[in-house]
């Protein structure tokens, strides 16, 4: 079965990383780290990656800016949801 020619590989990729994640972790629910903090935070990890997915962006190059400006989303951590990055990103450059 051929698959129709996609015009953008973000949108796949993007499915592609979510499914990966949502299949390991799935059914397993706060048992698959080792304490409940620790699923509190790959809850919120998910949760930004799947609002990334939700505004069309990259969550590799998303994760990938917020570790770069590690030093400036504490400051201004709105500014660096996945909606508002590439404003925040523009602006960390140029300043």
């Amino acid at each position: 079965m051929a698959l129709p020619p996609n015009k953008s590989p973000a949108p796949t990729a993007v499915g592609a990383f979510s499914f990966a994640i949502a299949v390991h972790v799935a059914g397993r629910r706060w048992f698959s780290f080792k304490t409940r903090h620790g699923a509190r935070i790959g809850d919120a990890h998910m949760s930004l990656l799947h609002a990334g997915e939700l505004h069309r962006v990259n969550p590799f190059d998303y994760l990938t800016a917020l570790r770069q400006h590690a030093a400036a989303g504490p400051k201004a951590p709105e500014s660096w949801l996945p909606w508002n990055c590439e404003k925040a990103i523009a602006a960390a450059g140029s300043g």
